[in-house]
């Protein structure tokens, strides 16, 4: 099977923090890897940016809900 391709709304569940995120923005710099921009859902509401690499391995985060064309979950 394909990986998955990160989109803006997908949502990922953090496997150490018990915790889901939703992708806010993907972001791309020169001579980097792809980033995206996470908001966590919930009660903390915190913000985080990381390579987006992370997100793909399993041991750390697990996709739950892949966003829909229109970019919303």
């Amino acid at each position: 099977m394909a990986a998955h391709q990160i989109q803006k709304g997908d949502t990922f569940f953090k496997m150490d923090s018990q915790s889901y995120w939703v992708v806010q923005e993907l972001l791309h710099f020169p001579a980097v890897p792809m980033h995206v921009r996470l908001v966590e859902r919930g009660g903390n509401q915190r913000t985080v940016t990381l390579a987006a690499r992370e997100l793909l391995d399993r041991r750390k985060y697990e996709l739950k809900a892949a966003a829909t064309t229109d970019g919303r979950s």
